[in-house]
């Protein structure tokens, strides 16, 4: 089968198979490109996070899924059809369909809240509050998609404003927050106080937890729930994260939590941004932080890594060592 060909039957079974109607399934291929601002943004996003790289045209192909999911919103899912068909000489093209399948299936599971949708087109910054959140991304590889963003930067790593719109066991789905937005809501001169009402929101959702280097089990987990008061350190390397894991490397910045490390190591510490999902914690002055720092994110998914700088944490908070 042709690359054409897996193309073609790719669309003719998300139809006939998956219910998509024929003019919400579209194919963009590499080098598209648009003036349109936020199809634009759409193609830097998608080359970040698929590629790894910036453009403003696209670095690969794309297969667009669109299904409405009531009059004003629709639900939008890209497939970076190059990379499934690499693999199908394996397994076939029925294989190829099994991801665009697995797609569909996360996104009925996603559990998308519609409301909170239709809450942030309002004026009222009172009906979003409650589902705004923060999500780590490293600045640098993320700024020109960081314009007129919302966001509080500390070294390498942006905590920037999102509106969570579903949170499973499958994924979690959220969007990010402009300042033409909060202009709306007439809270543009307030910035500081959403971030932080956002991040308290976070950890409220998204509890923090520690382990030993790894997690092996969910009473590890448990064990290290971080509002318990006996957590046992284990060592001088342990992670931190939360109970969803994705995005824990927020959890470092959770109201409280340097001082309760602090508290438990005894003394100042170093922390590692592993990728934005883990922190390792060391002993502050462990000459092993420094080159788990020069190796962070080497491994780590595309997309994930946050920092390759040591952080110091004290009385006075988190500050990049250089």
């Amino acid at each position: 089968m042709t690359y054409e060909e897996f193309i073609a039957y790719l669309k003719k079974r998300a139809h006939e198979d998956l219910g998509y109607d024929i003019e919400m399934i579209e194919f963009y291929s590499e080098g598209y490109t648009s003036s349109d601002p936020k199809m634009l943004e759409w193609i830097r996003d998608s080359n970040l996070r698929y590629v790894g790289e910036e453009s403003d045209a696209l670095l690969t192909d794309f297969l667009v899924l669109k299904e409405k999911a009531d009059a004003d919103i629709t639900n939008i899912q890209r497939i970076a059809v190059k990379q499934i068909y690499e693999g199908i000489e394996h397994g076939g093209e029925e294989t190829g369909f099994e991801q665009i399948k697995t797609v569909k299936k996360r996104l009925e599971n996603g559990n998308i809240n519609l409301s909170a949708i239709h809450d942030r087109v309002s004026d009222e910054y009172e009906k979003i509050r409650d589902s705004l959140i923060l999500r780590p991304l490293n600045f640098d590889k993320h700024e020109r998609e960081l314009t007129g963003c919302v966001y509080r930067r500390n070294g390498d790593v942006a905590l920037v404003l999102y509106q969570l719109l579903g949170d499973s066991e499958y994924t979690l789905t959220s969007s990010k927050i402009g300042m033409s937005e909060l202009k709306r809501w007439g809270m543009q001169d307030k910035t500081d106080a959403v971030l932080q009402s956002a991040l308290e929101n976070t950890a409220k959702f998204f509890p923090a937890c520690v382990y030993d280097k790894r997690i092996q089990k969910e009473a590890d987990l448990l064990a290290g729930d971080f509002s318990r008061n006996d957590i046992m350190i284990l060592g001088h390397q342990i992670l931190m994260t939360t109970f969803k894991t994705t995005n824990g490397a927020l959890s470092l910045f959770y109201p409280g939590v340097v001082e309760k490390l602090m508290k438990i190591m005894g003394v100042a510490f170093t922390a590692v941004f592993m990728n934005i999902n883990d922190v390792m914690i060391f002993d502050y002055d462990a000459p092993l932080a420094h080159e788990y720092a020069k190796t962070a994110g080497a491994s780590s998914p595309l997309g994930e890594m946050l920092s390759d700088k040591c952080y110091r944490c004290d009385e006075n908070g988190i500050h990049v060592m250089e």
